[in-house]
């Protein structure tokens, strides 16, 4: 398990309605513990302290379940001892989305990329990959490394409205992803990827979206979700 407590101070501008880039210091501690097997850290609490830049852009018609549009977000962390840091390194972290619909129907592509230039993320803040929406057929965060890249195709359709006062839409489809997590960016190649396959039955509620799926990999896992929160 990781821990992380954190302070961070930003300044930024906001783009129109539907963009902001924004620039932080951040101060914290993060600490790590291992519930499994043989306990390996040198120690148990880490210091972090840095810079991060980030950017978001978006344009999805509905946060909860998006029919039409786009998103897209950058963030870029450096951390350093000059800031306070236990580690020196530097982690981008990319993630974009497009839907489409006509009439009940709707396609959707995800993207999201990590990797780690020139220098080596701990083992406390390294990518990871598994849960509902991402690698679904594994358990939550259950892959972990240096690099990372999930591509997402899915479908949903429209089946119903929740009653007055209750929510929005119900909907019903899924998605298949191809991606990984590597040790080394230098490793990555789709010789290697994984995929997995989901179906998944959401509804835009009034407490927000709630979604039950079931996520399958071609390795044999398999994993019964029940998310409450944005997923895409």
């Amino acid at each position: 398990d990781v821990g992380i407590n954190r302070v961070r101070l930003d300044i930024g501008y906001q783009a129109g309605r539907y963009g902001e880039v924004r620039l932080g210091i951040a101060r914290g501690t993060i600490d790590a513990s291992v519930n499994v097997g043989r306990n390996t850290f040198p120690e148990t609490e880490f210091d972090f302290g840095g810079l991060i830049l980030e950017a978001n852009l978006d344009r999805l018609d509905n946060a909860a379940v998006p029919r039409s549009g786009s998103a897209a977000g950058l963030i870029i962390t450096r951390a350093d001892d000059g800031f306070g840091s236990t580690d020196d390194y530097t982690k981008v972290e990319f993630t974009s989305a497009l839907f489409g619909s006509r009439g009940p129907h709707t396609l959707f592509v995800n993207l999201d990329v990590g990797v780690s230039p020139g220098s080596e993320l701990p083992i406390y803040d390294e990518f990871s990959a598994g849960g509902f929406s991402s690698l679904s057929g594994f358990q939550q965060n259950e892959l972990t490394g240096q690099a990372l890249g999930v591509l997402r195709l899915g479908y949903y359709h429209e089946i119903g409205l929740l009653p007055l006062g209750f929510g929005n839409s119900v909907v019903f489809g899924g998605w298949i992803e191809a991606g990984n997590v590597w040790e080394d960016e230098d490793d990555a190649g789709i010789d290697d990827l994984l995929y997995t396959a989901t179906l998944a039955l959401g509804a835009d509620t009034a407490f927000g979206p709630v979604y039950l799926g079931y996520g399958w990999a071609e390795s044999g896992d398999d994993q019964l979700y029940l998310s409450v929160g944005s997923t895409f």
